[in-house]
C-alpha cells in the first residue's frame, strides 16, 4: 500500500518537475479529474503526488454553471499556480462568468 504524503513547500508548478526528476509518468484520474504520479525516492520510499493543473482546474470551474453555483473559493496561498490563476481570470469576472 502506498503512503500519501503532501509537501507544503511544493507547488502545483513544481509537481511536474518532481515527476521528471524521478522519471515518473503523470497519470490523470478521470473520476476526480486530477493529475497524479507515483515514485520511489532515494531511500526506496514510495510517494504518491496529487496536484492541480489546468485540466483539473477547468473541471472544477465547470461545476459552477453545471450546478447553478454562484461562486467559488480558491485556496492557494504561497504556492504559485500561474496557469490556474490565468484560467480563473479568463473565465470569471468579479460579477460572475466572463
Amino acid at each position: 500500500r502506498r503512503q500519501r504524503q503532501m509537501c507544503i513547500r511544493d507547488s502545483n508548478e513544481a509537481a511536474p518537475l518532481l515527476a521528471a526528476q524521478y522519471g515518473a509518468e503523470i497519470q490523470f484520474d478521470t473520476q476526480s479529474q486530477t493529475p497524479y504520479f507515483t515514485y520511489l525516492d532515494e531511500a526506496g520510499q514510495p510517494h504518491e503526488v496529487w496536484f492541480e493543473d489546468v485540466r483539473s482546474a477547468q473541471a472544477k470551474f465547470a461545476l459552477l454553471p453545471e450546478y447553478g453555483l454562484l461562486g467559488l473559493g480558491y485556496w492557494n496561498f504561497m504556492r504559485p499556480f500561474t496557469a490556474g490563476f490565468s484560467l480563473q481570470n479568463y473565465l470569471f469576472t468579479a460579477s460572475g462568468l466572463g
